[in-house]
């Protein structure tokens, strides 16, 4: 994926983005959102001991260490602490998440469920696992999400397209990976009984939260 469609995808965006430390990785990731053109204004950082390039940012629109019940409108949530900090911390951060939210976590040795347990069951998490060179932005990130479609959903969404073909939308820079934003000009097709809307984009089916247009899976 190339630095433009990156920037696209960020400038597409909408809600606070709160990254949970902001040590190596979560400093590195942070200069990488600021660098690619995420606006400054829409991220919190929630990290105890800023280094000086973390403060700095604060003077340029980042907030820094806001009482979690001000923060408001939460899109992401991205847990980067160190995993022995993470059954004193993690269980706090419960608040920011709503209904529209998705959790992604950086922290080694922290499964999917342990985040369920201390966000709630109902929480969207990503448990992500990108190496060193993430730091200078040549790195490779392995992604698992949790099972927030449920298979009755993904028998109803199929057996629904099978019935009611839609064209193939062709999108240059938007991978199809769950958290991925689809710009406005994708149409959004509903299913009855089933909360999300779906699309097909370069001939997958993928499952949309239409209030933030974000992917919720894409199930075939």
């Amino acid at each position: 994926m190339t630095s433009s469609s990156i920037t696209g995808l960020l400038q597409n965006v909408s809600g606070t983005l709160v990254l949970v430390g902001a040590g190596k990785m979560g400093g590195a990731m942070l200069a990488g959102w600021v660098r690619l053109g995420f606006a400054r204004t829409q991220i919190v950082v929630l990290e105890p001991r800023p280094s000086v390039e973390i403060a700095a940012l604060a003077k340029t629109g980042v907030r820094l260490n806001p009482p979690v019940k001000e923060i408001r409108d939460v899109a992401f949530v991205v847990i980067a602490i160190k995993p022995q900090e993470a059954e004193a911390i993690a269980p706090a951060l419960k608040p920011l998440i709503g209904q529209n939210t998705l959790v992604v976590s950086v922290m080694a040795g922290k499964t999917v469920g342990f985040l369920e347990n201390a966000l709630g069951a109902g929480a969207a998490i990503v448990r992500s696992m990108p190496n060193t060179p993430a730091a200078i932005g040549r790195g490779i990130t392995v992604a698992v999400p949790n099972p927030k479609v449920t298979p009755e959903q993904r028998t109803v969404v199929r057996q629904y397209v099978h019935k009611h073909p839609l064209a193939s939308v062709s999108l240059l820079g938007v991978e199809l990976n769950v958290g991925s934003a689809l710009p406005d000009t994708v149409e959004l097709q509903q299913v009855p009984d089933v909360q999300y809307r779906y699309a097909i984009v370069d001939n997958h089916t993928v499952l949309v939260d239409p209030r933030t247009r974000r992917i919720v899976e894409v199930i075939q």
